[in-house]
Parts: C-alpha cells; sequence; structure tokens
C-alpha cells in the first residue's frame, strides 16, 4: 500500500497533492499534526502517479481522484528541458531538510544516476515523464512526491 497526503480542507482541488509515502508509519510521522488528509492507495495507483500516468490528483469525500494521462497533453521533453528538469530534481534533493533517521541512501543513488544520466542517448521528444522511462528500462526511479 501506498498513501497520499493532501493539504487538509481543500477537497476536490487539483495542486493539494504533497507526498506520496509507502507505509503508514512515514504517513503518520509527517501527519502527527493531523496538518493533512490521508488517503490509502494501492502500488499500482501509486505507480501511475509517481510515473505521470495519473494527472490531476485530488482528494475528494470517498477518496481520491485522478485523471488518466491524455495522450494529446502527454509530456514532450526536448533535451534542454529534460537537462532542467533532472537538474531541478536534483536541486530539490539537495535543498530538502531531511529528517533525522530516514535512510536517503535510495534517494542518494537515484541522485548519483541523475548526474550520471547521457540525455544524448534518448530519442527526442521523449513523450513520457522521465520516471516512466526508467520504469520502462529497468531503471531505478523516484518522485519529489516521495521525499520526506
Amino acid at each position: 500500500m501506498h498513501y497520499l497526503l493532501f493539504n487538509k480542507n481543500l477537497e476536490n482541488m487539483g495542486g493539494t497533492l504533497c507526498r506520496v509515502v509507502s507505509t503508514q508509519e512515514i504517513a503518520n510521522s509527517i501527519n502527527y499534526n493531523n496538518d493533512y488528509k490521508v488517503i490509502e492507495i494501492s502500488d499500482a495507483e501509486a505507480d501511475d502517479i509517481i510515473t505521470g500516468q495519473k494527472v490531476n490528483v485530488k482528494y475528494t469525500e470517498n477518496g481520491y481522484s485522478a485523471e488518466a494521462l491524455n495522450p494529446a497533453d502527454s509530456f514532450s521533453f526536448d533535451e534542454a528541458r529534460l537537462s532542467d528538469y533532472i537538474q531541478n530534481i536534483i536541486t530539490t534533493y539537495r535543498n530538502f531538510e531531511k529528517s533525522e533517521g530516514v535512510d536517503y541512501s535510495g534517494w542518494d543513488n537515484y541522485i548519483s544516476q541523475l548526474e550520471n544520466f547521457d540525455t544524448s542517448s534518448i530519442t527526442y521528444p521523449l513523450l513520457n515523464s522521465l520516471e516512466k522511462y526508467f520504469k520502462d528500462n529497468n531503471l531505478p526511479y523516484l518522485h519529489p512526491l516521495q521525499l520526506y
């Protein structure tokens, strides 16, 4: 199971998803002040959100809603845009205030993968998210929503 953490009291509003975490324990540690609306979802649903296959994610009275990515609105990365996206992930991670006692080795490895990734090896335009590209090529992938 995975857990979505949304800004509280903003039902049916897009842009309120704050985190996607893999355990109830992590969700509880982030939500210790009850500042978030927490929704339990399946691993497959979380993967669709992380890889950008589901978009416009918001919580509802009965759980959450998300729309399937419309191919007409799909990602379209050229090399410069992809390089910027990768650099933004690296910067976000480096500037993230890390929690004491949390193992960030998976993130450290992922950042190393990003730093060493040869963007010229991709055929452009890339019509999926970087995370989906990595998944399809059996490479590790993470999303900034997974930082906690």
